[in-house]
């Protein structure tokens, strides 16, 4: 339906919904005529009128109908930004296919898929996020000459992204963090070098299917492998000082002895694993092996590190040349932990760790 008026030599037809090629339902699309009658046009009444000008409607800009939320570096929002393409008076379009795309102000990069196609002039991103430091961000929402739309979004840090972390939470590498520091310490060889803050120990199983050798235990998805400290069982590779936090990586990879590097056992499987693309991982020092006791001790499912109450598990540090302290974890040992010198031949439950900053 259609209303159309003659004013001063124009006409108007204005119909009250817009056709296949306009825009959304209720908004209204205007023809105007002028009187020229040479051109093929139409009469109504005793006028004739041909097109002289037309308005329909169209994309004009942008409209934020949610704003992304759940901001976590590295990670997709846990609201994904819906964007509406709208005609100069603020109504859908919904002939629109445009593509939306999203940019971020300075000191931030977006994650996942940038760009979002409308469907009936609505473009609904689906894993959207952003990689920075701390802090707010704009996003800005823009296709091609239409007018542009953005809002702001403050961004948090998880401990797995490099903010601050708490015992219990997840690490870098996918593990528990077991230990804080109060003030940073070094360990030697390990990515955060000077500068380490945290430990965190491999998820249980972390050694599901390894290949061992005679005498030893693969790892299943809840169960820790055990293993023998060492392919060389019988030569001193490091000192037998070398207990402290942060002695863990250098007793792991390097031998202040000259030892050969161990081709099998819990050295050798503790410094080959790489859970979360992480590189550093070690067998702990008896110091740092007691602190991941502790947790454990302290700590029940889901959160504790599900060693088992009677396990037996290496560290890298050595008495002698045959033995290695191993832990027990076993609640009667009390806060203080038990731990003993060991024959290195003898398999015991292994679980690596790594420091972080």
């Amino acid at each position: 339906d259609y209303a159309l008026t003659n004013w001063g030599g124009i006409g108007r037809a204005t119909w009250n919904d817009c056709p296949a090629t306009g825009c959304g339902a209720g908004r209204q699309s205007v023809v105007e005529f002028g009187t020229n009658a040479a051109d093929n046009g139409f009469a109504v009444g005793s006028s004739t009128y041909s097109y002289a000008n037309i308005t329909l409607c169209s994309d004009a800009k942008l409209s934020l109908t949610t704003a992304a939320a759940g901001a976590v570096s590295g990670v997709a929002f846990t609201t994904q930004p819906v964007i509406t393409i709208q005609d100069a008076s603020s109504a859908t379009v919904t002939s629109s296919t445009a593509t939306v795309t999203a940019s971020i102000s300075s000191g931030g990069t977006l994650i996942g898929t940038a760009t979002a196609t409308a469907v009936s002039g609505v473009a609904t991103f689906s894993n959207l996020g952003i990689t920075a430091s701390a802090g707010t961000y704009t996003i800005t929402y823009s296709s091609g000459s239409l007018t542009t739309t953005s809002h702001s979004i403050t961004l948090t840090v998880s401990c797995a992204t490099g903010g601050t972390c708490i015992v219990g939470d997840t690490g870098p590498g996918g593990g528990v963090v077991f230990y804080v520091a109060a003030t940073n310490f070094t360990s030697t060889g390990s990515d955060c070098n000077t500068a380490c803050k945290y430990f965190e120990a491999a998820p249980a199983g972390w050694g599901n299917g390894i290949t061992v050798q005679s005498g030893e235990t693969t790892g299943s998805s809840t169960v820790d492998p055990i293993l023998k400290w060492c392919s060389n069982t019988t030569s001193l590779r490091n000192a037998t000082s070398k207990t402290a936090i942060g002695d863990g990586r250098s007793n792991t990879t390097t031998s202040t002895n000259g030892v050969a590097a161990c081709t099998t056992g819990a050295i050798y499987h503790a410094d080959l694993y790489a859970g979360g693309s992480k590189t550093d991982w070690h067998l702990p020092s008896s110091a740092e092996m007691l602190e991941m006791f502790r947790y454990n001790y302290r700590q029940t499912p889901p959160v504790s590190l599900s060693m088992t109450a009677m396990d037996n598990y290496w560290s890298s540090t050595e008495t002698s040349s045959s033995l290695a302290v191993r832990t027990d974890v076993n609640p009667a040992c009390g806060d203080g932990g038990c731990q003993y010198g060991q024959w290195k031949y003898q398999p015991h439950s292994v679980r690596p760790v790594r420091a972080f900053g």
